[in-house]
């Protein structure tokens, strides 16, 4: 107890506070890139910046939520046939010798 009271309380508040900026920041970070609407993103702003450490916990884990859930979707829907069944390629007509000797030569990228 001696020890804890002959500390400063600035050296164990101003560590804490350092801390929550540094955290605050990085989630503030997030948020911008994150896709949200304009209410969301000011309560979110709010809640993180006044609430310490708690809010920054909150966005964080709701964001990286958010993001399984959109990339799990994702994937869903383009793991998902279109028109219900398989598809056939069209078959393509390829280059026939002729065709590549009428090709204009002189070009820029021509070896």
């Amino acid at each position: 107890m001696t020890f804890l009271s002959a500390v400063n309380p600035i050296f164990i508040v101003l560590p804490i506070v350092l801390a929550q900026y540094i955290y605050a920041t990085f989630a503030l970070v997030c948020l911008a890139r994150a896709r949200l609407s304009a209410l969301s993103y000011a309560l979110w702003n709010v809640f993180i910046v006044l609430i310490f450490f708690i809010g920054s916990t909150a966005f964080l884990i709701y964001n990286a939520q958010r993001k399984k859930k959109q990339s799990d979707t994702a994937k869903a829907v383009s793991e998902k046939p279109v028109g219900g069944g398989e598809t056939k390629a069209p078959e393509t007509e390829t280059d026939t010798d002729s065709e590549k000797d009428n090709a204009p030569t002189g070009g820029k990228w021509d070896v």
